[in-house]
């Protein structure tokens, strides 16, 4: 809590890590306490049924994570999207499902304030819900991500190509050469240790002779958007 009102007074804003991104909304009463511009960034972890036999030849029904384009992926696991959208997702008909609700989702419409006791959209709202959007990289593909992972892969594994020797968190590294992998399976097969993959990251970082910090990757969209938002005034 000492990182959080250090944030407040030098920023007027908020940023909260929390350890396993899906449960941002156990702070939702202090967030809504403190009233000032909150970002939370979160994946959107879209899951889909599986039907498989098993060993005596019945079909068994189990939720499973899949990539965001999966034809089949209708859901979403987060808890903190189903929380602070609740009142949305109460709303959906019959056929309509709540991936594709947060996939439509306008960045305006993920705005939220908290009226009679409900998180409900407010394009003056002084919080914002954040996760991966379709984006287009170097290479002119578009791709969903489902999580920072997948994200980060998608726009610069050139960039992981390159220092490849420096990411000792990262397993399987020879499937980044292979166009077979692509940036979900990367994210499932070679990440290791997540915080040390991150604080890889920075480390082969540069800065350019600008004086422009991590130039030397791209940060995804959606959490690009969702910093500029809370530096506005």
């Amino acid at each position: 809590m000492i990182a959080v009102f250090y944030v407040l007074q030098l920023t007027e804003s908020c940023v909260l890590l929390v350890s396993g991104n899906t449960y941002s909304h156990i702070f939702e009463k202090f967030i809504d306490f403190i009233g000032i511009k909150s970002l939370i960034i979160t994946d959107i972890d879209s899951e889909r049924e599986f039907h498989e036999k098993d060993d005596q030849g019945k079909v068994k029904i189990s939720i499973k994570k899949c990539p965001v384009e999966d034809t089949k992926a209708d859901r979403t696991s987060n808890a903190s999207l189903k929380f602070y959208f609740k009142a949305n997702l109460s709303t959906l008909k019959s056929g309509q499902n709540s991936l594709d609700f947060f996939k439509a989702l306008t960045f305006k419409a993920k705005l939220l304030s908290k009226i009679k006791g409900k998180w409900t959209h407010s394009e003056q709202g002084n919080v914002l819900v954040i996760y991966q959007v379709a984006e287009e990289n170097s290479d002119k593909v578009n791709y969903h991500a489902r999580s920072f992972e997948d994200a980060f892969f998608h726009l610069n594994r050139q960039f992981i190509i390159d220092k490849k020797t420096s990411f000792k968190s990262l397993k399987k590294i020879k499937y980044f050469d292979d166009t077979e992998y692509d940036p979900y399976i990367l994210a499932e097969e070679c990440v290791g240790k997540k915080p040390s993959f991150a604080m890889e990251i920075l480390l082969n970082s540069k800065t350019d002779t600008g004086r422009n910090d991590f130039s030397n990757w791209e940060t995804p969209l959606y959490i690009k958007e969702g910093l500029s938002w809370l530096k506005q005034n």
